[in-house]
């Protein structure tokens, strides 16, 4: 049989020779020709006669006991330079099912049909024979990470197309016991957690004992990276239920979990404590998880802070542990409004809480009952180093409302904006300080007598070699 084209011919002939002959070597630049025909040539695409035409002799090349591994890895090259250029169901027109079933456990094919799997077509692997070999793939702790990533996007894919599939999850006999098994094996355990984590939104019915890991398991791991990854995992899962209501139950399902997060915040009692593994050792992680659950389930949020004066804690420690300007930086600021205005008054303004500072002044009930003008002209900002304080004017300048603030109760930071000279290199600064003052400008706030010197400082900007907010990134000549 011949082909047209003659990159393809002369490729087909040279496949023929090594099959032939077993001291041929393989011909890497044929290869790199070929690949280059196939991706430029619009011509060849899904030109399913290239597979019909090259596909006896690479099965040949595979199965043979005469051709050499290096020519075996030749024709699997190839095969994974093609078969992203043709549909499941073309490839599957050649290679059937008996043939992916034996490819695929075949270390050096493996790769490829997994990938070809992730375009699966529905019919074809409905009898679910493919389906659990990717479960068996997954469960295998000796399987290389990326082998092991592209397992789980296959199987993602094939899951989220039908609810064949979703219902194999729920029901099926072996990969259901194949999840039980990596549930209880700490090498593939954050396996079957990452897969579950990603098809939770259409099989919201999986038992959560294969998920939701707790304070107990994690205690008796006596591993910080599992401790971290269970931590990272109710922090995902929180994301989800704020994204699909059919989630809604792990409201209750994760209290455990957050009650854990809220006394380890405060300092109370934990299965945590007197474990060596875990003394001393401080993840922002469970403060994430606090902080997240205040904006997807504020009720529940409250729930916590009325138990274990969450908020209050943090204002009062915050001068003292960075976990607790973490936390308040992090928290939805409702949570703060009618909190002790103490705290507001005598805020402690100082490089570590520039964040915290700005995620307070964001809040327009915070910035207008604590943050007075007598407030913020001794809050300190003559204390801050450029960078803080050019991160406070960046904040200010963000809605009219603050602009007219900054304007009003501190031009001081304006004022030292404007007349700073920023280093020629410093490029991001400038066009930070640029866009700002134009927003400024833009505003509908009045400026008074700091109308000239921003405007003054803009054109300054302009004239300098710098690439502005306007200009095209080009050569200045």
């Amino acid at each position: 049989m011949t082909f047209p084209d003659p990159v393809v011919q002369e490729f087909r002939l040279h496949l023929d020779s090594l099959y032939a002959d077993s001291t041929i070597t393989p011909d890497e630049e044929l290869l790199i020709r070929f690949e280059d025909k196939i991706r430029y040539d619009s011509a060849l695409h899904n030109e399913v006669q290239i597979l019909y035409h090259l596909a006896p002799i690479i099965l040949q090349i595979i199965n043979s006991n005469e051709t050499t591994g290096e020519c075996k890895e030749y024709v699997i090259s190839l095969l994974d330079i093609l078969l992203p250029y043709y549909t499941f169901k073309q490839v599957t027109s050649i290679f059937n099912q008996k043939l992916l079933l034996k490819a695929i456990h075949d270390k050096r094919l493996k790769l490829i049909i997994i990938k070809l799997l992730i375009r699966g077509d529905v019919e074809f692997l409905r009898d679910g024979q493919l389906f659990k070999c990717l479960f068996n793939i997954l469960a295998d702790p000796n399987e290389p990470i990326a082998i092991v990533n592209l397992t789980e996007r296959a199987i993602v894919a094939i899951v989220m197309k039908s609810d064949i599939f979703r219902l194999k999850l729920l029901n099926d006999y072996e990969i259901t016991n194949i999840m039980n098994d990596m549930k209880h094996n700490k090498m593939v355990q954050s396996r079957l957690i990452d897969l579950i984590c990603e098809v939770l939104p259409v099989v919201p019915t999986l038992d959560t004992s294969k998920y939701l890991i707790g304070e107990e398991e994690v205690s008796l791991s006596n591993d910080l990276l599992f401790y971290r990854f269970s931590v990272d995992t109710w922090k995902r899962l929180l994301l989800l239920l704020k994204d699909n209501e059919d989630l809604g139950f792990l409201k209750n399902k994760m209290e455990p979990q957050l009650d854990f997060c809220s006394r380890l915040f405060v300092g109370e009692n934990t299965l945590l404590d007197g474990n060596d593994v875990f003394i001393d050792y401080e993840d922002f992680g469970t403060v994430q998880c606090l902080t997240r659950l205040s904006y997807v389930v504020p009720e529940l949020f409250a729930q916590f802070d009325s138990k274990y004066h969450l908020i209050d804690y943090a204002m009062d420690k915050y001068r003292v542990y960075e976990k607790a300007v973490f936390f308040l930086t992090g928290v939805n600021t409702i949570f703060l409004r009618e909190k002790n205005a103490d705290f507001f008054e005598k805020f402690m303004l100082s490089h570590r809480t520039i964040d915290l500072f700005c995620h307070l002044i964001l809040d327009t009930f915070i910035a207008s009952h604590y943050f007075d003008k007598s407030e913020l002209q001794k809050i300190g900002f003559d204390k801050l180093i450029f960078d803080d304080l050019l991160q406070i004017f960046s904040i200010l300048s963000s809605s009219d409302i603050l602009i007219s603030k900054m304007v009003n109760d501190c031009p001081y930071i304006i004022t030292k904006v404007i007349n700073t000279n920023i280093n020629n290199e410093v490029f991001v600064k400038t066009q930070l300080i640029e866009s700002s003052l134009k927003a400024i400008v833009a505003s509908k706030v009045p400026l008074g007598n700091l109308q000239i010197p921003i405007e003054e400082k803009i054109k300054d900007l302009k004239g300098q070699v710098y690439i502005t907010v306007e200009e095209p990134l080009t050569e200045h000549i």
